[in-house]
C-alpha cells in the first residue's frame, strides 16, 4: 500500500497556513498506541481485531475529548477569556475532561448539569465534576440549557464551550487523529483497517475521523454507532462537520480530493431505550472486553459501540476483515482529575 505524503504530525504545527487560521495548543500525549485484541477477536471470530487507545490521550485524564480541547481552550486563551462555562449530563465524560484541562490552564470553571440515568461510571464522573467546578448548578431537565448558555455567553471573559466539545473548530482534533492513524499504518504498527468503529454522540469524533482518514488516503470505512437521539447524532451533521474540517485544511494549503459518502455509515440499532441506558448486548460486550482484554467500557458510549462491532462481525461477515475499535473512554483514575 502506498499512502500520499503528509506533513509530520501534528498537522497544525507543520503547515504555516493552518497555524495562522486555527488556534491550537498541545494538551495530550500523542500518538496514542494501537494494539491487537487477539483474545476478543478469537471469541468473536474476527481474524484481525485492533484497538486505538484514545483512553490514553493524557496521563491525568484521557479520552476523546482531549483532542477537541486542544482547539477549544486555545481559542479561549487567544480571546483572553479567563473562565469557561461547561454543560452536559450528570455523568458526562466531556464535562470532566473540560474541567480538568481548564483547571490545568488556570481558568475559572462554571458548570450546569442536567439529570441523566445513574450508573457507577456516571456517579464517579459526577463526584469528579463536583470536585473540579468553581460553581455548579444541577437541573432536573435540559430545557433550561438555552437560557443558561445565553446568560453565560453575555458574561465578559467567559467562554461557553459547546455541548460534548463539538463544533466546527474542535472537529479538527479528530482530523489530526485520522492522520495519526495513517502514520501508524505507514510505520507498520498495524495494517490499514478495513473498518473503524466509533461512538456517535455529538458527532465531532466521527466527523473529524472521516475527514482525516480521507485526507490520509486510507480506504477505511468508518462505522459510527449512534448512542443518542437522531436529532443530535445523524449522518448529515457528521458530513457537514467533516466537510468544514476538510475545507479548513484546504484553505491552509493542504491538497485533497473530495470526500466520498461510501466511506461512512451510521449504525442506528444499538441505542436501546435511550442515552445512558444499558442494553443486554452492551453489558455482554463490557463483560467480554474486561475478562478477555482487561479493558473497561462505559454503558453510554463504548459498550454499545463494541456491541455494534460484535453484531457486524457476525451478521456482515467481517471475520476476515481488519477491524479497528476506537476507544474513546478515559482510563485515568478520576481521583487524579479532581485534585
Amino acid at each position: 500500500m502506498s499512502l500520499p505524503p503528509l506533513p509530520s504530525l501534528p498537522l497544525f504545527t507543520r503547515v504555516p497556513g493552518l497555524v495562522k487560521l486555527v488556534p491550537w495548543m498541545p494538551l495530550g500525549a500523542f500518538p496514542t498506541p494501537v494494539q491487537r485484541l487477539e483474545r476478543l477477536g478469537a471469541a468473536l471470530g474476527c481474524r484481525e481485531l485492533w484497538i486505538k487507545r484514545d483512553d490514553l490521550t493524557g496521563t491525568a485524564h484521557g479520552g476523546n475529548k482531549v483532542r477537541k480541547l486542544e482547539f477549544l481552550l486555545a481559542e479561549a486563551r487567544q480571546r483572553g477569556d479567563g473562565r469557561v462555562f461547561v454543560y452536559g449530563a450528570t455523568g458526562s465524560n466531556w464535562v470532566v475532561a473540560a474541567l480538568h484541562y481548564a483547571k490545568e490552564l488556570g481558568l475559572g470553571r462554571d458548570v450546569m448539569l442536567f439529570r441523566s440515568p445513574s450508573h457507577p461510571h456516571a456517579d464517579r464522573n459526577l463526584a469528579a465534576i463536583r470536585g473540579l467546578a468553581d460553581t455548579l448548578v444541577e437541573r432536573r431537565w435540559p430545557a433550561s440549557v438555552p437560557f443558561d448558555v445565553f446568560r453565560h455567553a453575555l458574561r465578559r471573559g467567559t467562554r461557553v464551550l459547546p455541548k460534548g466539545g463539538t463544533n466546527a473548530l474542535s472537529t479538527l482534533g479528530y482530523l489530526n487523529a485520522g492522520l495519526e492513524l495513517a502514520e501508524q499504518v505507514r510505520a507498520g504498527e498495524l495494517p490499514e483497517p478495513d473498518y473503524v468503529f466509533v461512538p456517535l454522540g455529538t458527532c465531532g469524533t466521527a466527523a473529524g475521523l472521516l475527514a482525516g482518514l480521507h485526507l490520509a488516503g486510507l480506504r477505511t470505512r468508518l462505522v459510527a454507532v449512534r448512542i443518542t437521539s437522531r436529532f443530535v447524532a445523524n449522518a448529515a451533521r457528521v458530513w457537514g462537520l467533516a466537510a468544514w474540517a476538510l475545507t479548513t485544511v484546504l484553505r491552509g494549503g493542504v491538497q485533497a480530493a473530495p470526500m466520498r459518502r461510501e466511506q461512512f455509515e451510521v449504525d442506528t440499532r444499538h441505542l436501546g431505550a435511550g442515552y445512558g441506558l444499558p442494553t443486554p448486548e452492551a453489558e455482554e460486550a463490557t463483560r467480554r472486553m474486561r475478562e478477555l482484554e482487561g479493558i473497561d467500557l462505559d454503558p453510554s458510549y463504548t459498550a454499545k459501540t463494541v456491541a455494534a462491532l460484535t453484531d457486524a462481525v457476525r451478521e456482515r461477515g467481517l471475520g476476515d476483515q481488519r477491524v479497528l475499535y476506537w476507544l474513546t473512554l478515559n482510563s485515568a483514575p478520576l481521583a487524579a482529575s479532581s485534585r
